[in-house]
């Protein structure tokens, strides 16, 4: 959430502020506020307003008193949202209505819901531990997961989270998992004690490892000091020449790409562009009939080196499926075949903030594959969003190793699974109709 959003939040006597970012939290922060503040007031945010069948002039006082209870959840709920939000809402007649048109904008219908919950399912099911991840990290991951599913209605029981993490852990953990599971009741076992164990035996691993660490490190030391001064004056001087001879190497080969570039005609310029590795193997023959294989290849390599900026961002065509933006997004300009200002914020699931510039089409090969997309400045990801798909019209299918997205029972593109995200290329995808 925004840090103004949080500020808001800080008092007992005014309801947090919801400014469009990080809707789940503020969802929740909201209705633990309303029922705390008048228990009734949120079974009317809740279940709708009290119902009042006297006309106005035969009002008795049990019926002012459910209508002033009605306005002031209504207030309540304005008193809560940014400009922009209320805006959203002004013309509900129900303190209801609004509640629920805020979650279907935040949260999107069923039918998104549904999607998001077999997403977060699928990982959930296919969570494991990353290499030099802590314990710690490894349970906000966690916990993020199972957090998303509470708040779209899906829960485990406290015995199926305890052997999800056990089976995620690797298989340097398993004589700890063993011991776990032999001196434990699982299905008693709480998640809480479950992960105090793992990070004392973590503690306990990496003070082990920095013992031996130290140990080792000692005996080198020893070992490397009687060496050292015997070696330090001969290494100085192979660094010189080695530095000055890649410089001069490195200049020449750009000199001669720069005048291959200039006297070859523009046809044998994009060949030259294509097959870096052919056409530097070209130039070392020509400029120096006397070199040797190897040091064809390193002049090869220099090439390439050279020609680094020319390559194609292999990123740039790789799109993430993601459940948790609203909006398509991408942080590459040269993606766009049509893009018109925009101003905004997006939050990202670390709470960080990206600003928004613009918006518009994505092409591929020439014709537009994607529209409406958000132009975020530094994002490093290209993102698609399950909500805005299934806005547009998309069914999303998933199966074991795929996510299909089709329009009008036609498959448009087919996203495949690499570790554990669904993601798609570019190219792949169809003209949008």
């Amino acid at each position: 959430m925004a840090a103004k959003g949080n500020f808001e939040g800080y008092s007992v006597n005014r309801p947090p502020l919801f400014n469009g970012e990080d809707y789940p939290y503020w969802k929740t922060r909201m209705e633990y506020f309303l029922q705390g503040h008048d228990y009734q007031i949120w079974s009317i945010v809740e279940e709708g307003d009290l119902v009042v069948t006297n006309e106005k002039a035969q009002w008795t006082d049990e019926d002012r008193k459910k209508i002033s209870l009605n306005c002031k959840a209504k207030s309540i709920l304005c008193c809560a949202l940014s400009k922009k939000e209320f805006n959203r809402v002004s013309a509900c007649k129900s303190s209801m209505e609004m509640w629920e048109k805020l979650r279907i904008t935040y949260e999107g219908t069923d039918k998104v819901m549904e999607t998001r919950i077999d997403i977060l399912v699928t990982q959930y099911e296919r969570f494991q531990m990353q290499s030099g991840e802590s314990i710690t990290q490894m349970f906000s991951r966690f916990t993020d997961i199972t957090n998303g599913l509470a708040s779209l209605g899906k829960s485990y029981e406290i015995a199926d989270m305890v052997r999800t993490i056990l089976r995620s852990l690797p298989s340097s953990w398993t004589p700890k998992v063993t011991a776990i599971e032999e001196t434990n009741d699982l299905k008693r076992m709480s998640v809480e004690k479950l992960i105090g164990s793992l990070m004392a035996h973590e503690i306990n691993m990496e003070r082990l490892g920095e013992s031996s660490s130290r140990k080792k490190h000692s005996n080198a030391l020893k070992a490397e000091e009687e060496s050292s001064e015997a070696s330090s004056s001969r290494s100085e001087v192979d660094s010189e020449n080695e530095e000055a001879m890649l410089s001069k190497r490195l200049q020449r080969i750009l000199a001669k790409k720069k005048k291959f570039q200039s006297g070859k005609s523009s046809k044998k310029f994009r060949r030259y562009k294509k097959k870096a590795m052919a056409a530097a193997w070209e130039n070392s023959s020509d400029s120096d009939s006397e070199s040797s294989s190897s040091s064809d290849e390193e002049e090869a390599n220099l090439v390439l080196m050279a020609n680094i900026e020319e390559k194609v961002n292999p990123r740039a065509s790789k799109w993430y499926l993601d459940s948790g933006c609203s909006r398509h997004m991408t942080g590459n300009l040269k993606l766009f075949s049509h893009l018109q200002a925009e101003e905004g914020t997006v939050t990202y699931g670390d709470n960080g903030k990206g600003t928004v510039v613009g918006s518009g089409s994505v092409n591929s090969k020439g014709k537009t594959v994607i529209e409406d997309v958000l132009l975020v400045k530094g994002l490093k990801h290209n993102l698609i969003s399950i909500s805005q798909l299934c806005d547009t019209g998309h069914q999303i299918k998933f199966q074991e190793s795929k996510c299909s997205i089709l329009k009008d029972g036609a498959i448009i593109f087919e996203a495949n699974i690499e570790k554990n995200l669904y993601v798609l290329y570019l190219e792949e995808l169809k003209e949008q109709n």
